[in-house]
């Protein structure tokens, strides 16, 4: 019974991941691509969850609410253009 908990848990952490990450479709094709892909999405799904946990130890008290794993996502996509730039833009070189 232990491990089909085990398991249930797993399938629901990949089923977030795939949720709030898009991962619906993975663009690489080779197994090894295919790999480390679902390495940085899990990488991604976890800084972003620590991040969370950070702030929710920063936050003020008395200051009611809870966290979302989706809004910090939106956040970060909303500042990511302005910080980065557009990452399908291409760089120039001279």
């Amino acid at each position: 019974m232990l491990f089909y908990l085990r398991r249930w848990d797993v399938e629901l952490f990949l089923d977030d991941i795939k949720t709030s990450q898009r991962m619906d479709m993975l663009r690489c094709k080779s197994p090894a691509m295919v790999t480390r892909e679902l390495l940085m999405h899990m990488i991604a799904y976890n800084l972003i969850r620590e991040l969370l946990v950070q702030a929710e130890k920063r936050r003020p008290v008395g200051q009611e609410g809870r966290l979302s794993f989706i809004g910090t996502l939106d956040r970060l996509h909303h500042w990511h253009s302005p910080l980065w730039g557009n990452p399908s833009s291409k760089v120039v070189t001279k």
